[in-house]
Order: structure tokens, then sequence, then C-alpha cells
């Protein structure tokens, strides 16, 4: 590897910059904002309950943050007619795919507090049936179809709900929760379930499709992120310059806006030449600058098989959701890879291991396959034997 070989790729990752903003690109659909009411607990502190406090907690289903300035939650008894006069106002951001607890009145019983709430609201209810409106503004509503409401959840033998019924009956030991998918039930969503980490987003206008009954789970701000067909995450953290990237895991809206929302930059592949991309790949790596350190959180499904294939020539390749050592790599066919992995960090310097997110510059002699996961044992495969192979320069993207 020479001086001149790693310049030329700076260069080239300019060019492809520029060639790529002055170029016309198809726009990105993109959703409009919608936070939705993702569960609901009216037993708190009742006979049997385990927490202290009824809850409503709402989630950001969207790829952007949401401000809410003097939104409402608004709570009316299941059998109530006339205007909702249980208002309580709050303020706040809520994160993309993120949640936000809003924490009720309490019970007498009890013995477990809820987390720490986002916001506190004065509303008692009831923990068999109810309506809750969520509003962007603080006026008493009457009807799911007044202009302030942004979402509604009739429970239980509730008079007022979206669709053709309300939601289950929950009760002292049980809320209603928005279903992640039209699958999902008690079990996909619980701890250790398939759609655990998969958030609450599924709103198809009928309470009595999107919720399930199940035991009570609040979530917070500080929960973390959910990203729909998610059962792992996985945090990443970028330097605010240019980095090499990769997404480890396969999620529902791979859209590079997406997955690295604070880039300043497109991504920028490369097969045989840098190409601009807006869907990341699983597998693959990319540039892409960040103008100030950046965390990534990454939620979505183990990728497999775990192989990536190899073209003839410098490949630049990516990563998976758990850190894997270069030592351990095997590859199809066998000692097919000519010299080391190269990582980038101001400069390019011999890889030791593949870091989740992260990627890398490897050169095949002939094309094949880099097995990530399985190593040595891989069937076929050879473990990796890092080598220098001339040298390597410690020019700086710019």
């Amino acid at each position: 590897m020479t001086l001149r070989f790693w310049f030329r790729h700076v260069v080239r990752v300019i060019a492809a910059f520029v060639l790529w903003y002055v170029s016309p690109t198809p726009a990105l659909c993109q959703s409009a904002p919608h936070v939705v009411i993702s569960e609901i607990y009216g037993g708190g502190g009742n006979s049997g309950a385990l927490y202290t406090h009824d809850f409503i907690e709402i989630h950001n289903p969207t790829g952007s943050d949401v401000v809410m300035n003097d939104w409402s939650v608004q709570y009316q008894g299941g059998g109530g007619t006339g205007v909702f006069t249980s208002v309580a106002g709050f303020s706040g951001i809520i994160r993309s795919h993120g949640f936000f607890l809003i924490q009720a009145n309490p019970g007498s019983g009890g013995t477990v507090p809820l987390p720490s709430p986002d916001a506190v609201a004065g509303i008692s209810m009831a923990a068999g049936s109810g309506k809750i409106a969520l509003c962007s503004d603080a006026i008493g509503i009457g009807s799911p179809l007044d202009p302030g409401v942004v979402d509604f959840v009739g429970y239980g033998p509730a008079n007022l709900f979206e669709g053709p019924g309300p939601a289950a009956a929950p009760g002292n030991t049980t809320s209603v929760e928005r279903k992640a998918t039209a699958g999902s039930d008690a079990g996909s969503m619980s701890a250790g379930g398939a759609e655990e980490h998969s958030g609450n987003g599924r709103d198809s206008d009928d309470n009595g499709a999107d919720f399930i009954r199940r035991d009570p789970g609040p979530q917070n701000d500080a929960s973390g992120t959910e990203i729909p067909g998610g059962n792992l995450n996985v945090m990443a953290v970028y330097e605010g310059k240019w980095n090499l990237v990769s997404l480890p895991l396969a999620v529902a809206d791979p859209a590079a806006s997406t997955v690295f929302p604070g880039a300043l930059t497109p991504l920028f592949g490369y097969r045989g030449g840098y190409v601009g991309e807006t869907t990341a790949v699983p597998g693959a790596g990319y540039w892409v600058r960040f103008g100030e350190p950046e965390t990534v959180t990454f939620a979505g499904q183990a990728t497999d098989p775990d192989t990536i294939v190899l073209d003839a020539g410098w490949n630049l390749v990516g990563s998976i959701a758990a850190p894997v050592a270069v030592g351990g790599l095997g590859q199809i066919p066998d000692n097919h890879i000519a010299g080391a992995l190269f990582e980038y960090d101001g400069g390019y310097r011999q890889a030791d291991t593949i870091r989740p997110g992260e990627a890398y510059w490897v050169r095949s002699t002939t094309g094949g396959s880099l097995v990530l996961g399985s190593g040595p044992s891989a069937a076929g495969s050879a473990a990796y034997s890092p080598s220098v192979v001339g040298s390597y320069s410690t020019e700086t993207m710019v």
C-alpha cells in the first residue's frame, strides 16, 4: 500500500461528495410526525397492584424528535359524555423512536414506584374502562375527531374509541399496550420476546386491533429508543469528523438519514469507486462525516448469515452486532485475503478487532467471502492471520 494509493482515495471521496450534491437525487419519503399513546395503566395503587401510580406512556415512532409545547393528556370515564374535564398540560421533547412517561395519580396500595416520570398529570384513571386523548393543546375535547387530538384510545367498555371497537379491558395488574406489528402478542413484546425492542408504532386507527393486554411495563425517556423489527440494541460512538461506518444490524428503516441522523454528508460506499448512497446495507462499509461527536444506537435484528461477499481488489466492509477479533475471521476460499484489515482514525492503521458500527478496508486477491461470526469453525474456511503488506498513510480526510 503506497502513500499515492491512499491519497487517491482521499481525493475520490471528496470528488464523490461534490458530485453527489450537484447531481439530482430522488426525494426521500418521510412520514408526518405522529406521536402515539403506547401504554395505559389505570390500576396503580389498587388491590393487587405492583405499581403505586397510574400512568400514560407515549411513543414517537417517527424518524424525528417531536417538541411538545403546551400539549395535554385528557381523561374521561368509559361511560362519560360531553367535554373532557380531566385535562393535564405538559411540555417536553420526545426523541425519535423514544418514549415519554406521564405519571398520573396514585392509589393507596402498590409497592413499586414508577420509573422517573417525564411529566406528571393530576388525573385519576379507572382500571378497567376509560378514554385517553393525547392533544397538541390544552383545550378540552368532546370527540376523537376534534382538531387538537394527536391520538385517542378508548379501553374496556368505553363509548368512544378509534375504529370499530375499543382496546381490551385491563385491570389492577394489567395494562393495554400498543402493538409493534399486526402479529404482536403479549409474549413477543415481553422481556426476551422477539419484539421486545421493536417499539409501539402500529396505528391502524383501530383501538381494538392495535392494543393488547399485558403486564405493565412503563418506559420513560431514559429507557432509550426502539426501532420496529428490533430485538437487539447496539451503540456506536463516532468522532466529529470523517468516519468509516457500517450498519451492524438488519433494521426496519435503513435510510441513511434514519440510521445516521447527525451526518453532515451522504454515505459514500465503495464499488471500484466511491458512490453516494441513500440506504445503508448490513455488511457494507461507508465514509460519512459528522460535525460533532455522535452516539448512534442501532435497534434491529442480527444479520444472518454473517458472511460478507468480497470482490477481487479493495473492499470496504462492515460489522455485525458483536466485536470480532481479526484473528478469528474465516475466509472462503482459503487465503484469498491479502495483507491486513485497515481502520481509519484521522489516518489508516492495522485493525485487530472489527467493532460494531465501524468499517474496514480489506483486499481480496480473487474475490470470495469473509466470515465474521463463525471464524475458523466455518466449513471450508480458514482463520485469517493478519500481516502488513507495504505501508499505509496517515492522510486526513478534509
